[in-house]
């Protein structure tokens, strides 16, 4: 089964207070943390190595989840003692990924944002591209936007014929955050970076990254705190809705 790899180093600033002290990827939803409900599903699916990727207040997380085996899989930290952005962190964590890496996942790991809530997305079709077409390096998820506002529907006359909200924006698409990789992406990772601005664009441009698109059963950021409370609201459990 293929690596993971979880960015979970973010600040959580638009999270406040609720990450006053507390790692973004560890505020609870539904009762236990964000990050136990990932790690949790992708353990479900099968995955025995997680890399875990912390800045701030990375103990937390580390005294937390431990070397992962109650939670039935192997967890590695790579701890950036600095910020140093997603391409970065990714960077600094080479060594560790790489020797995560072995025969039986064919050399292909997985790259997710920690505070994003998935479900209804195989981990295969990232890296199944990769395994089809060697001259690719990456592979992004591509959903759907959904609008944050309603949309009125209005003819000819100005009258209002149907309402639509929040719908989904058909014919575009965003960059889900997660990835599939080879190890080849380390020769264009930055030392430190985005890797949406790094990396990711000039991949773009040399044609080696491919779009997977997807409608997932479940999409959710938890950027804000209204993302959080809808995160509260969703009758999800590891049971009926896997989340990765």
């Amino acid at each position: 089964m293929v690596v993971v790899v979880l960015l979970v180093g973010g600040k959580g600033l638009r999270l406040r207070p609720l990450t006053e002290n507390t790692p973004k990827s560890m505020v609870l939803v539904r009762g236990k943390p964000l990050l136990q409900w990932k790690i949790e599903g992708l353990a479900s699916l099968g995955v025995k190595k997680i890399v875990l990727l912390t800045g701030r207040l990375a103990n937390k997380i580390e005294d937390y989840f431990g070397d992962g085996k109650k939670f039935g899989v192997n967890i590695y930290y790579s701890r950036e003692e600095v910020p140093l952005g997603t391409g970065g962190a990714i960077k600094n964590a080479e060594e560790i990924i790489l020797n995560a890496l072995d025969e039986s996942n064919g050399k292909y790991f997985v790259v997710g944002n920690g505070d994003i809530l998935m479900a209804g997305v195989g981990l295969g079709e990232l890296i199944s591209p990769l395994r089809k077409n060697p001259k690719l390096v990456g592979s992004i998820l591509a959903i759907p936007p959904r609008l944050p506002y309603g949309l009125l529907e209005i003819d000819e006359n100005n009258y209002i014929t149907a309402f639509k909200e929040k719908p989904i924006l058909e014919g575009q698409w965003i960059n889900a955050g997660y990835y599939g990789f080879t190890p080849e992406i380390f020769n264009y990772l930055p030392e430190e970076g985005d890797i949406e601005r790094t990396a990711l664009p000039e991949l773009a441009r040399r044609r080696k990254l491919i779009a997977i698109k997807k409608n997932p059963k479940l999409w959710l950021a938890i950027d804000t705190v209204k993302d959080y409370k809808i995160a509260n609201q969703i009758p999800f459990d590891k049971q009926h809705l896997v989340i990765i």
